[in-house]
């Protein structure tokens, strides 16, 4: 995390400037000269509850020799599992490493539970947190599984219909 006193300077400080949100650290140091302010580290794997306790069995694979694949003819970056979180693991339940792309439609869905709320077409509060409380935990089925019970129930039927089309682009 060193970083320049200035443009021209040759002098190397302890990082103060980064934002860190959503990343994994599993083995070595977690950070090393780093001063970052507790606001800009947030959701890490060594901030969530003291520190996430890992092991090799958290991930697909620790082969970083897939990182060296060759790109697919089309251009695509080529697949990977290299520290991919498995179904189940903490890294899942917080969203961290591949799982981080996805916090932007769980922060759409959270907004419009919400906002369903607000309307009324969800009349019910303690089913509306527990809705958000799912996709706090990143429980997308169980999150699905609700609404399509509760619908006519307790739910629209456009705001079932509207959630569920939401739920269902979340990259796999």
């Amino acid at each position: 995390m060193l970083e320049r006193v200035s443009p021209t300077s040759p002098d190397n400080i302890p990082g103060y400037r980064e934002v860190l949100h959503n990343n994994v650290a599993y083995s070595g140091p977690l950070t090393s000269n780093d001063n970052t302010a507790a606001q800009n580290e947030t959701n890490d794997s060594w901030t969530i509850d003291g520190g996430l306790s890992l092991a090799a069995g958290d991930f697909e694979s620790l082969d970083m020799q897939q990182l060296t694949a060759p790109w697919k003819p089309d251009g695509a970056l080529p697949d990977v599992s290299f520290m991919k979180p498995v179904a189940g693991s903490a890294l899942q339940k917080y969203g961290l490493g591949y799982l981080a792309d996805k916090d932007d439609l769980f922060a759409t869905l959270q907004k419009l539970v919400t906002a369903y709320s607000g309307s009324g077409d969800i009349d019910n509060q303690g089913l509306r947190d527990s809705l958000l409380n799912k996709l706090q935990d990143h429980e997308l089925a169980a999150f699905t599984q609700q609404l399509k019970a509760q619908r006519q129930k307790h739910i629209s039927e456009y705001a079932v219909d509207t959630l569920v089309l939401v739920a269902n682009a979340m990259p796999s």
